[in-house]
């Protein structure tokens, strides 16, 4: 275990980020690493069951917060006690900011969507589109890398992201299938995906996703 630096992590494709911090702390403002996934932790065994839950097969697993302060406890925490490769990311996702690496951002307030994006209203107009944007990512990709059976058949892969979120493909509840994009931007960062096209990607999901919750469920 040890501490990692925002240009180690960066450059480590092979580590999975794991952003501990309240789910609506992901939503602000100051946003998240794209291609981490979230998952919310406030204690050392809240890491532990998280860690069987989510089944894990990450080389090595990154926690991030917002300025590395609870990462960091977490991990003096947990010295020795799991059998995974656990880090932590100094200075978190300020640190992260300042080094000029790209932010997704979570909240439909700072996200400019597309004209296009007005038309996803509901979800299955959004699994439309976060199926167009995957094969259309996983396109892209396979002219520059050999991805091997993900570029034969990206649906496939889609469709294990959403099984591996213990998401259907059906999902009623907006909230659950953020989930979903995290899995896939955390796979679309380990096969070598351009970051700010991942960062771009995420915020338009998550904004869309937004909305969506806004309509289904609307502020009283």
């Amino acid at each position: 275990m040890r501490n990692l630096t925002p240009h180690a992590v960066a450059m480590s494709r092979e580590l999975l980020i794991v952003d501990i911090r309240p789910f609506a702390e992901r939503l602000s403002e100051l946003g998240f690493i794209p291609g981490s996934r979230s998952v919310p932790c406030e204690t050392a065994d809240d890491v532990r069951l998280a860690l069987d839950a989510e089944g894990f097969t990450a080389a090595g697993i990154v926690l991030s917060c917002s300025s590395g302060r609870r990462s960091g406890q977490l991990l003096a925490q947990l010295e020795g006690s799991t059998g995974y490769q656990i880090h932590h990311l100094e200075g978190g996702l300020l640190g992260w900011r300042a080094e000029g690496f790209p932010v997704a951002i979570g909240s439909i307030e700072h996200v400019a969507l597309e004209e296009d994006d007005a038309r996803v209203e509901d979800l299955a107009s959004f699994r439309r589109m976060l199926l167009a944007c995957f094969v259309a990512e996983a396109t892209e990709l396979a002219f520059d890398k050999d991805l091997g059976p993900f570029a034969a058949d990206p649906l496939a892969s889609l469709m294990h992201c959403f099984e591996r979120s213990g998401v259907p493909w059906d999902e009623r509840q907006p909230r659950r299938l953020y989930r979903v994009v995290d899995r896939a931007s955390s796979l679309f960062r380990e096969l070598g995906g351009e970051p700010h096209r991942i960062a771009e990607n995420v915020s338009r999901m998550y904004a869309i996703l937004g909305r969506i919750s806004a309509r289904l469920d609307p502020a009283p």
